[in-house]
């Protein structure tokens, strides 16, 4: 009988969810910096959106972090017909970083883990970004007391980034299992 025996996790809007952060970052920006039109939802839709098309552009095309971070930014606003200056997404991305500082696991998500690791489940973490962020976003969560650091995958370490299935391959082959060993929850059905 076949049998799932290791249960993997995304960290960006599945462990946490990134909108909280951004949200405050900008309310903070319309508060202090620029006042802009939309709404945080449409603009959250819209950076949501810009992320992953710069974050393609920084896994393929070797753009340097602050690019990718800074072109988002940029790009987001440009949507909405608004030129910031770069200053200004630095300001933005400034204050990404320090609310990121500030985040936590739901309550609900660290019963689900402490239960899936009682009856024996293998936990992993899979996880687009660059590695210093995901990281850094994994220890403020505590992830560990659940996830061994030796169990998180991060898409810049694998030279590779969901849902490409090669990436997929190298985490079941370096955990050990099988394909239909292993099952993943993610945000996203790509």
């Amino acid at each position: 009988m076949k049998q799932i025996k290791t249960i993997g996790w995304d960290l960006d809007d599945t462990l946490y969810q990134r909108s909280d952060f951004y949200r405050a970052a900008f309310e903070t920006m319309q508060e202090h910096v620029i006042q802009s039109q939309p709404s945080f939802e449409s603009f959250n839709r819209i950076f949501d959106v810009q992320s992953d098309i710069e974050y393609e552009k920084f896994i393929r095309e070797g753009k340097a972090k602050a690019t990718y971070q800074f072109n988002r930014i940029l790009s987001t606003y440009k949507k909405f017909h608004y030129e910031i200056s770069i200053e200004q997404a630095t300001i933005f991305q400034a204050l990404n970083e320090y609310y990121r500082q500030h985040l936590t696991l739901n309550s609900e998500i660290i019963h689900v883990f402490e239960h899936l690791q009682a009856v024996g489940y293998d936990l992993f973490i899979l996880t687009n970004g660059p590695s210093i962020d995901q990281r850094n976003k994994l220890n403020t969560l505590h992830t560990n007391r659940w996830i061994l650091e030796n169990h998180w995958f991060i898409s810049e370490e694998l030279n590779g980034s969901k849902p490409d299935i090669e990436v997929f391959n190298q985490v079941t082959e370096e955990l050990g299992y099988l394909s239909y060993e292993f099952t993943y929850i993610g945000d996203k059905l790509y």
